[in-house]
């Protein structure tokens, strides 16, 4: 895990704090994606890492005070950085592997098995971070 940070020219988008918007913000970094003609495997990887994301935040963490969650998205250098952002405090993230059994909490894991990096900030809310490669 790294210290990732999200540069203020990244793409962002607001939305509601509720389940709904894991498909709103795959809808979005698909559709801009596609439009730059990004690879189908770098399409479908961010959608499991944004989608991943956005879930944690709706089921972990909390609203901003305006009840949405900030999503993020910019290339870097090769790679697709995307930041998701709640109004909650973590003390510690990490990736984990559950039991077999377990209904859930591979969350993490997937995202640090796709992606080249990933950190998150608790500075102002809860910001996770994670950088996918954009590149063959």
């Amino acid at each position: 895990m790294q210290s990732l940070s999200v540069p203020p020219e990244a793409d962002r988008v607001r939305l509601p704090f509720e389940v709904s918007s894991v498909t709103a913000a795959r809808g979005f970094v698909t559709d801009e994606l596609e439009a730059r003609g990004a690879a189908r495997h770098v399409v479908e990887d961010a959608n499991i890492v944004v989608g991943e994301l956005v879930m944690n935040a709706v089921r972990h963490g909390r609203p901003h005070d305006d009840g949405t969650i900030e999503v993020a998205w910019v290339l870097l250098d090769g790679a697709l950085r995307f930041s998701v952002c709640d109004g909650g405090q973590v003390d510690r993230l990490e990736a984990s592997m559950p039991s077999a059994t377990s209904f859930g909490g591979r969350g993490l894991a997937m995202v640090e098995r796709l992606c080249g990096a990933w950190g998150y900030d608790t500075s102002a809310g809860t910001r996770v971070v994670a950088d996918i490669p954009a590149a063959g």
